[in-house]
């Protein structure tokens, strides 16, 4: 699992640069801004979107062929992905809310800004790597878009027609999310078992 995330740093150290400079100017807009949580939640997002990224280059050169020769089972490439994306998600988690600390910027309050971070990120992760192991990266990374767009429209016009959501706290979200993100684990172990390159 080392070697496999020591590939993927490598793979990604090229497109790091420019993918650390988004971050920042999205972090920075977001202070910046001081009442927009988008920006902060996005910056967050696209370190979790490293699985994705890592699994368009794999394509691009084909891997997964060559992968199968080499001493991985086909559940520690599935599980690698899904430990890279939580990687990237922690550190752009832990920067977020270190960097809250430094500004005193107050949107809502730090607990609540890491759990809606973690919670976006892990549901992201859920949905796009089953997507991208089924679908293929190009095909995948639309479905899972629209999956996720059509999700938060529909809370969002809810919100807006007036609808009262329910206000559970963080518990049971967290507690759905991760139930999610089990079953994601599961779909993917399948899709990858029955895949071939």
């Amino acid at each position: 699992m080392k070697a496999l995330l020591l590939k993927d740093w490598y793979l990604l150290k090229n497109t790091c640069k420019s993918l650390a400079l988004m971050v920042v100017v999205f972090f920075a807009v977001g202070f910046a801004s001081g009442e927009n949580l988008f920006f902060l939640l996005f910056g967050c997002m696209m370190l979790a979107m490293t699985p994705v990224t890592v699994m368009g280059l794999e394509e691009g050169s084909r891997w997964q062929p060559f992968a199968l020769t080499l001493p991985f089972t086909r559940r520690q490439l599935v599980l690698e992905k899904y430990l890279l994306g939580l990687i990237g998600l922690g550190i752009g988690t832990a920067v977020m809310a270190a960097l809250s600390l430094v500004f005193s910027v107050v949107i809502v309050s730090l607990p609540e800004l890491v759990a809606l971070a973690v919670m976006l990120g892990l549901v992201y992760l859920a949905v796009s790597i089953p997507c991208c192991f089924w679908l293929g990266i190009a095909k995948g990374r639309i479905i899972s878009v629209m999956l996720i767009c059509a999700a938060c429209s529909s809370i969002g016009a809810l919100a807006v027609a007036g609808a009262q959501l329910p206000q559970p706290g963080l518990f049971w979200p967290l507690a759905g999310v991760l139930l999610l993100c089990a079953g994601s684990l599961g779909i993917s172990l399948k899709i990858y078992q029955k895949k071939e390159f």
